[in-house]
C-alpha cells in the first residue's frame, strides 16, 4: 500500500494485490491489470502461483521469496509463450547469501549488477548457520525414518 500510495503520486496507475483483499476486490484489480488499466500491479505472494497474465514484460522482486521454488514461479510470470520478459531482484546485503542458494537450488546463474552508492562488501557479511531457503520435500521420509527407528527401540523389550 505504501509503495503504491508513493507511485500514485507519480502519477503512475496502480494498484495492490494481496491476500488481505477480498476475492471479488482481487479480480477486480486482476482485471483492471489484464485490460490495461494498471501500469503497476504490486503483488504479495499470493500472485507467484495460478494466475495466467499473458504479455507480462517484467517482474520486480522487491522481497525474495523463502523458497527457490517459489522463486521460479515468481519470475516466470515474465515472458510467457514466447514474449522475451524480465526479471529483476533487488537484494541487499542481508539477501545476498539467500540470493545464493535460490542460484544453487535452481541450477542456474542470474546476471548481477550492483547499484551505485548500494554495493555489497561481502567480506564484512556474517555467516549464516541455517539458510532461509525452505527444504525441498515435506519431510515424509524423515518422519517416516524416525518413527521406523522408535518402533524398534520399543521392540527391544519383547
Amino acid at each position: 500500500e505504501h509503495l503504491a500510495d508513493k507511485l500514485s503520486k507519480r502519477d503512475i496507475y496502480v494498484d495492490v494485490f494481496h491476500g488481505d483483499k477480498g476475492q471479488g476486490a482481487r479480480n477486480r484489480v486482476l482485471d483492471a491489470f489484464k485490460a490495461g488499466e494498471i501500469d503497476v500491479l504490486i503483488a504479495t505472494d499470493i500472485a507467484a502461483r495460478g494466475l495466467d497474465i499473458e504479455k507480462l514484460p517484467v517482474v520486480i522482486n522487491f522481497d525474495l521469496p523463502r523458497s527457490p521454488a517459489d522463486y521460479m514461479h515468481r519470475i516466470g510470470r515474465s515472458g510467457r509463450a514466447g514474449e522475451v520478459g524480465l526479471a529483476l531482484s533487488l537484494i541487499d546485503h542481508e539477501d545476498y547469501h539467500h540470493f545464493g542458494i535460490i542460484e544453487k537450488k535452481n541450477k542456474i546463474r542470474l546476471e548481477r549488477e550492483e547499484i551505485e552508492g548500494f554495493e555489497v562488501d561481502t567480506t564484512n557479511l556474517p555467516k549464516v548457520d541455517k539458510p532461509m531457503a525452505k527444504p525441498e520435500g515435506t519431510g515424509k521420509k524423515k518422519r517416516k525414518k524416525k518413527a521406523a527407528a522408535a518402533d524398534v527401540w520399543l521392540n527391544q523389550g519383547e
